[in-house]
């Protein structure tokens, strides 16, 4: 009779909850982390040697002590990730707020400020993709949608570029059911998530702007470069018993493909090969630099920075909570950096043959600018005759007026 209380209730709990052995729980805790911050943090565990909180002085004296493997200290970038698989190993610790650490804290940071000190920062976020280099990728071929490999690459990259995925995170796992093809209420078609994307900046399931964050690519009826009618031709030439949504091309010369529906094998792409899609389109458009798959997200604050768009607007489409860490993203381009540096020179203080200051300035101020010009221009500040007009009436125009003194050279 025991024995039946007891199945019977076991089958009343499994209705309701599912029966986990102790290793399956394990690895549902172990799989809060990706696999490159697993292995970041069993890089640090082999390096360091903190095992409890008596050890603070060993933890103060490994970070200027440690070396790479050559026997050179480690770049800026190494030493942060250092430190965050230290902190993430060590967490009953929190060796980043706990006081007891504050000595090994200041260390840290001075090793860091010694780094830069000695010129040996070089660390540089993901550059965008220059606009020569984006003609390049378009006028190569290297997207073409006449050949499997060209289409799959084109689909990634407006994938990529229209909803603003990181380089490496949830692209592999991508299935067909993780895309909608929708029409607006002008019946325009339209490509987005059929869920919410999880990524390290949007991990709460409650966060009340998830829904927002999903990306559109919209479809371009004119543009024979339509994104989504890539992205139908591509899925029709994909076996339809597949799961997984970037698939490799089959093995076979395009001609022989253009004779057949299935242009693509059941065998996905792995993390390696989606993960150096961006470097491979580099090689093949031989482009001016070897760009990285996180360079689209910086090159899509970079274009949307330049077509006018507010930060507010921007982090929707990218996905940031905050301006910070979109301000990372954005990097000035060659041409913006020529601009300054002309403008330093003095390249561009030759006034122009209508420069005009306003009449509102006072006789003092317009003295003390005449003479800050003429040094640095040789342009003298001219004094035309409606200037004295306005010098003896007893109330000097409003800075809004519309009368305007010429400097002449």
């Amino acid at each position: 009779l025991y024995s039946l209380v007891c199945e019977e209730q076991e089958e009343k709990t499994s209705k309701r909850h599912k029966l986990l052995k102790a290793n399956e729980i394990n690895e549902i805790e172990e799989n809060r982390y990706e696999k490159s911050t697993k292995n970041n943090t069993v890089w640090t565990q082999n390096l360091s040697v903190v095992e409890d909180a008596d050890g603070l002085n060993t933890l103060r004296s490994f970070y200027p002590s440690v070396r790479n493997s050559a026997g050179a200290v480690y770049s800026m970038a190494s030493y942060t990730a250092l430190r965050s698989g230290i902190s993430r190993y060590y967490s009953h610790f929190n060796i980043l707020k706990n006081p007891l650490f504050n000595s090994s804290n200041n260390v840290y940071k001075s090793v860091l400020k010694a780094h830069r000190k000695s010129g040996k920062d070089t660390s540089q976020h993901h550059p965008p993709i220059s606009s020569a280099d984006l003609k390049k990728i378009k006028d190569s071929g290297v997207l073409c949608k006449s050949t499997a490999i060209g289409l799959v690459r084109k689909v990634w990259f407006d994938v990529q570029l229209h909803l603003a995925r990181r380089g490496r995170e949830g692209n592999r796992d991508l299935t067909r059911e993780s895309f909608q093809l929708k029409r607006d209420e002008n019946g325009k078609e339209y490509i987005t998530l059929s869920h919410n994307a999880e990524t390290k900046n949007h991990e709460d399931p409650r966060d009340p702007m998830q829904q927002n964050y999903r990306r559109y690519i919209f479809a371009e009826p004119t543009n024979p470069n339509c994104p989504v009618e890539s992205f139908k031709k591509y899925i029709s030439h994909c076996p339809p018993d597949t799961t997984l949504f970037y698939l490799h091309p089959l093995r076979k010369p395009q001609e022989a493909l253009n004779q057949q529906n299935i242009w693509y094998s059941r065998e996905p792409m792995g993390h390696n090969a989606v993960g150096q899609m961006m470097p491979n389109i580099s090689n093949a458009a031989a482009l001016s630099a070897r760009y990285t798959n996180h360079s689209l997200c910086s090159t899509v604050v970079q274009l949307l920075s330049k077509a006018g768009l507010q930060t507010r607007e921007i982090m929707t489409v990218t996905g940031h909570r905050c301006e910070t860490s979109l301000k990372s993203y954005w990097a000035p381009t060659t041409s913006d950096r020529e601009k300054w540096s002309q403008i330093l020179s003095g390249e561009l203080l030759t006034p122009l043959p209508n420069m005009r200051l306003p009449l509102s300035l006072s006789p003092s101020l317009r003295e003390t600018l005449g003479e800050s010009l003429k040094k640095l221009t040789g342009v003298r500040l001219s004094t035309p005759p409606e200037m004295h007009h306005h010098s003896s009436s007893p109330t000097a125009p409003s800075m809004g007026t519309s009368s305007l003194t010429s400097i002449s050279s």
